[in-house]
């Protein structure tokens, strides 16, 4: 299926797939090209989350360990980590033994939640025409429908997918 503009850039005809479509407005929000952006938290929490999911089940992890492997801040981690576990997807176990386990199903572990723990769930665009918010806006239409598009799409997608592409993770456990 193709989407058609009548006039595109420069009024050059554009025929793009949808697909491709879709696919580059992901990778823009992935890659921070554009405007909508997610923030770095995220980007961190994604990989986190990515590499809880590839260890066996019920092993925990220290701050320390995850900071090392990524070059974070143990600090900054931390309060990533709170709102991971905030949201269900991870849990805290205190001690010298200590440190934080997947708490959800990698199965079942989608982007979208561990998106939605870091940025929340209001929308990415707003209508900021005029000096009241105007629910009429044509073109906040389009883009929560877009947006809806792409969540549904990362609600889809499971980290659990990704897994067989990383290197050995055990060094972490």
């Amino acid at each position: 299926m193709a989407c058609t503009f009548e006039q595109g850039f420069d009024g050059l005809a554009l025929d793009i797939p949808r697909n491709l479509f879709y696919y580059r407005l992901i990778k823009s929000v992935i890659e921070r090209r554009r405007d909508v952006k997610y923030s770095q938290a995220t980007n961190y929490a994604l990989h986190t989350m990515l590499y809880f999911v590839a260890l066996p089940p019920g092993t925990t992890v220290g701050v320390q360990q995850l900071a090392e492997f990524q070059e974070l801040s143990p600090t900054y981690l931390s309060k990533i980590l709170t709102r991971l576990v905030k949201a269900g997807l991870i849990e805290s176990t205190p001690g010298v033994n200590g440190g934080y386990m997947l708490l959800r199903d990698k199965e079942e572990l989608s982007f979208l939640e561990v998106i939605h723990a870091i940025e929340g769930t209001a929308s990415l665009f707003h209508c900021s025409v005029g000096p009241h918010h105007n629910p009429a806006c044509l073109i906040q239409g389009v883009m929560l429908n877009a947006e809806q598009q792409m969540e549904d799409y990362l609600k889809e997608r499971k980290l659990v997918e990704l897994v067989g592409q990383l290197g050995d993770v055990s060094a972490l456990a």
